[in-house]
């Protein structure tokens, strides 16, 4: 596949089992840091109400952020409440969070995820230019990032909103396509229907060209 991202094209599992690579890379830096099992624990129970009850882990989230969580966790578990906003479709709300955060402190495996997640929010604000300087800013970074839960999403959003805004229409309805047959299981704060209606809305003025058999 051309253009500035590589997608993955592999489907992702079920909701519950890979709701957000997030929580495993929570899990996972807990463990390295030593935080205790019971609080890893919370963060599993809490998982599932990101996409059935927003508002519910939002505020427990809140609770947990006002005890002492380290730094590098700390990013995380608000990019969480970010998305968890984002589910509600409340991108402002969400833009408000992800900016208490600080890309330079957080660890280097999941930086990518606070772009990717920033574009988005960008992109569902049409913030057009931060959306496209960030894309562009940090290209690097959204091509390493893990490709379960919600990730892959979070960045095909990004690549068929570039691809529309530097005119490779045809490449971006064959990324759209792809992603509304093949990611058919909803995910938390993941929303392609504003670029569904910008790409019906582009075809009913300029129908693309199907391409030709060769004889």
């Amino acid at each position: 596949m051309n253009g500035m991202f590589l997608l993955s094209t592999t489907s992702t599992g079920s909701n519950l089992n890979g709701i957000l690579t997030i929580v495993a890379l929570l899990a996972f830096i807990g463990l390295v840091m030593g935080l205790n099992i019971r609080f890893l624990k919370k963060l599993n129970v809490l998982a599932p109400y990101l996409m059935s009850d927003p508002d519910t882990y939002i505020h427990e989230m809140e609770l947990i952020l006002k005890k002492f969580v380290p730094k590098g966790y700390r990013s995380m578990l608000r990019i969480n409440v970010a998305i968890a906003h984002m589910q509600k479709r409340d991108y402002t709300s969400a833009l408000s969070v992800i900016k208490t955060i600080s890309p330079g402190r957080m660890q280097k495996n999941s930086v990518g995820i606070y772009y990717v997640v920033l574009a988005n929010i960008y992109i569902h604000l049409n913030e057009t230019q931060n959306a496209m300087t960030l894309i562009q800013s940090s290209s690097k970074k959204l091509q390493k990032l893990p490709v379960s839960g919600n990730l892959p999403m979070f960045n095909s959003i990004v690549a068929i909103f570039y691809a529309m805004e530097t005119g490779n229409w045809t490449q971006a309805k064959e990324l759209l396509d792809y992603a509304i047959a093949n990611w058919t299981e909803p995910m938390p704060g993941v929303n392609f229907e504003p670029l569904q209606q910008r790409m019906d809305a582009y075809l009913a003025e300029h129908p693309l060209e199907e391409p030709t058999e060769e004889a």
